[in-house]
């Protein structure tokens, strides 16, 4: 295990520092391609997430703690430019949170908006 020593200190400051520098590109960048997407409707700047997998039904009966739940799952896409949503919400009888299933909805998401709004270009 490393110590605290100075060296280490060091190591993980600078780290942490390219950390920041990087995260300040991606937002210069991200910051870019909403405002041509504002701009431009052939063009699609997408955020998404993937929600913490819960437990349904809750309850607050102590009694329904013991009981076996199904677990839910919730991803969404959201458009930046058009302060639109798009959500998809299934449990862990139709998918698990793989990467093939996000990787299934970024694709249903990519054609509807290909289809149904003409859009040529994506960024996530």
């Amino acid at each position: 295990m490393e110590g605290y020593s100075e060296a280490n200190k060091a190591k993980h400051e600078a780290a942490y520092q390219e950390h920041l520098k990087n995260a300040k590109a991606a937002a210069k960048i991200r910051g870019e391609d909403i405002e041509q997407a504002v701009a431009n409707p052939d063009v699609s700047v997408a955020i998404f997430d993937l929600q913490q997998v819960f437990p349904c039904p809750k309850s607050e009966v102590s009694l329904m703690f013991f009981y076996n739940k199904l677990s839910c799952l919730h991803f969404t896409v959201y458009d930046a430019a058009r302060h639109e949503g798009h959500w998809y919400f299934w449990n862990e009888s139709v998918a698990k949170k793989g990467s093939n299933k996000i990787g299934s909805l970024l694709l249903d998401y990519i054609r509807f908006f290909i289809e149904e709004r003409g859009v040529k270009k994506f960024s996530f």
